[in-house]
């Protein structure tokens, strides 16, 4: 039997394991796209601390409450298109302007290693053809050689 059927059970019945799986969610999963940290730390620089550092961070939770605040204060008929958006989303309770498993600096990272990969693939490609042109080279020093040979064999039979 795997043990995680058996950890569900026991954060479910048993209070203690709740409150330390939750405390443990506040800690290592984003509040805003629900991204561990394991994988902000593997693969953005700063990790995840820096992903969700105050006012700098890509997903400062308190960025987004200020954000939600602001909307709740403001006079609905100054609102940009945006914050008209977001606005109507509020009131139905909808979070779908959340980035939810999305994250700009995640993103970058998977173009970042997309564009190196291209690189690799194209300097690859380019070893490749430079091997087949020096092969090419030989090819034709060789069948000069021999065009050479061949011309001046007439003019020694002819004199």
């Amino acid at each position: 039997m795997s043990l995680t059927p058996l950890f569900s059970l026991l954060r479910v019945t048993n209070p203690i394991f709740a409150f330390k799986a939750k405390d443990n969610d506040i800690e290592n999963v984003c509040f805003v796209c629900g991204i561990e940290r394991e994988t902000f730390d593997k693969r953005v620089p700063g990790g995840y601390d820096e992903h969700i550092r105050l006012l700098t961070g890509d997903h400062c939770m308190w960025n987004y409450l200020d954000f939600i605040v602001y909307l709740r204060e403001r006079d609905p008929t100054l609102f940009t298109g945006p914050e008209q958006y977001v606005f109507e989303l509020l009131t139905k309770k909808d979070l779908a302007w959340f980035p939810q498993h999305r994250c700009i600096s995640l993103d970058q990272q998977k173009e970042t290693d997309e564009a190196t990969m291209r690189i690799t693939q194209l300097k690859e490609a380019q070893a490749e053809t430079q091997v087949k042109l020096a092969s090419l080279e030989a090819k034709f020093a060789l069948l000069f050689e021999k065009l050479d040979s061949l011309i001046k064999a007439p003019q020694t039979q002819s004199s």
